[in-house]
């Protein structure tokens, strides 16, 4: 354990003189204090790595010394130290937030140890809190997370495009972070104070999403009993994102076009236009281009939209990042749930390197929340990762065709299943569940799919 000044509170001169000269010994630099008001003061006049303070003190006993302590340094551990042990008693002290509770009498390697656990822990906040800082400071950009340089030039696009009112053009595969750019762009713009709208264009059904995009009037069609602003008119002042906009019908493509061209529009069940101010961001995970050669996508919004393109690479791409995100998520999941950090082994590390991640980033960050969950110890092997990610010889889940068979044979209907299993899995995650799109991307029906998948047992969830 390491050297720390740790203030000692006792109002009994035989006690605190013990205690005192016990941590001394074990090589602290203890400084005691006769009553809660002289520690106080001894506390606002240096630094101390910890407190150890009796419970029971006439005048301020030690939980009101606790509460003031921590009222003044949150993040001070403090050991409460009682003769008068009771699990009341023990609650109290833990609610008010002492970080441990020792009860007389005790032995040096009793208070040594709680006094030991609490500085590692509080060793490795710190360490934690300096890394995110590293983190924010070196290798991230208003939430995104990269020291690849397809990402540091991403950085550098977000930074001059932000404060332009032309459309940007932000193309990537699912699960890139293509709305953490779009709210980049908007929060590191002169629109910032304005809000922030995104629209998931293909969560909307064709019927409903003009009414969505650009407003309605009362009377406009069965239901409307109301006149309500669009999502374009929402974002007035701010920035508008527009997800999966290559979901957009052709008949709301137009009236898009003219908020982009003329900064108007018309609510449905309307004739008058209405000038609106807003920056637009465009998302897609298919080619535009193709888009619009396949008559999806009308050529002339697009050019409108593409002024400023953004492409976010593929994790796959990006594999030098895989440890940097997977060690940020893994913190973000530990400070959720009050736990210390997991840590990945090499060989593990190796196997996310190695993983061809068709869910990009969000599936990176589902991988690391199953890990923080079901891990068993502070470190995760290869035997903790999901089987399609362990690399070790014969593991379930590495997918691999040999170049010849085994001369003792092998089982092709199996083999055939397993290579199956993986395709469907691939264009599950690809399209994010989609069932219908991952179909396509496998070039067969939706209900052909639905077949193979319950024959293989394979869930909607494509991180299952």
């Amino acid at each position: 354990m390491r050297p720390a000044s740790i203030l000692v509170v006792d109002d009994d001169a035989l006690s605190l003189a013990a205690l005192t000269d016990m941590l001394q010994r074990a090589g602290h630099d203890p400084v005691g204090a006769a009553s809660g008001a002289q520690a106080l003061e001894t506390f606002r006049a240096g630094y101390f790595d910890a407190v150890i303070t009796d419970l029971r003190m006439p005048r301020m006993d030690g939980l009101e010394l606790l509460r003031k302590l921590r009222a003044r340094d949150p993040s001070v551990p403090v050991v409460l130290v009682t003769a008068y042990g009771s699990v009341q008693t023990a609650v109290e002290a833990m609610k008010e937030g002492a970080s441990d509770y020792v009860t007389k009498p005790f032995s040096s390697q009793e208070i040594l140890a709680a006094l030991g656990r609490l500085l590692d822990l509080e060793r490795l906040r710190s360490e934690n809190r300096e890394l995110k800082e590293q983190i924010k400071t070196r290798y991230g950009f208003s939430g995104i997370i990269g020291r690849n340089p397809s990402m540091l030039a991403v950085f550098d696009q977000i930074r001059t495009a932000a404060n332009s009112m032309a459309t940007v053009l932000v193309e990537g595969e699912s699960g890139t972070g293509k709305e953490l750019v779009a709210k980049a762009l908007h929060f590191n713009s002169r629109r910032s104070s304005g809000p922030f709208v995104a629209v998931s264009c293909a969560a909307l059904a064709e019927t409903l999403l003009e009414s969505e995009l650009f407003g309605h009037e009362r009377g406009a069609f069965t239901g409307a009993v109301s006149s309500r602003p669009g999502r374009v008119e929402q974002a007035e002042g701010g920035t508008l994102f527009l997800d999966d906009a290559d979901d957009i019908p052709l008949s709301a493509q137009v009236k898009l076009l003219r908020v982009l061209q003329e900064r108007t529009l018309e609510r449905l069940g309307s004739n008058r236009s209405r000038r609106v101010d807003v920056r637009v961001v465009v998302a897609t995970k298919i080619d535009l281009r193709q888009a619009v050669a396949d008559g999806i996508f009308r050529e002339d919004l697009f050019y409108r939209v593409s002024v400023l393109p953004i492409r976010l690479p593929p994790l796959r791409e990006r594999r030098s990042d895989i440890a940097l995100l997977a060690g940020h998520f893994l913190q973000q999941f530990a400070d959720r749930d009050s736990q210390p950090p997991l840590k990945l082994e090499p060989e593990a590390l190796r196997g996310l390197e190695a993983y061809h991640w068709p869910g990009n980033v969000r599936e990176l960050e589902n991988v690391m929340e199953r890990l923080s969950l079901t891990c068993p110890g502070p470190t995760c092997s290869c035997e903790n990762l999901p089987p399609e990610l362990d690399r070790r010889p014969g593991a379930s889940g590495d997918f691999s065709v040999p170049a010849e068979p085994p001369p003792e044979g092998f089982a092709l209907l199996d083999e055939l299943g397993r290579i199956e299993s993986h395709y469907i899995r691939w264009a599950l995650a690809r399209t994010r569940g989609n069932k219908s799109q991952a179909a396509r991307l496998l070039g067969l029906s939706r209900t052909t799919l639905a077949d193979h998948m319950s024959r293989l047992e394979i869930s909607s969830d494509p991180y299952q």
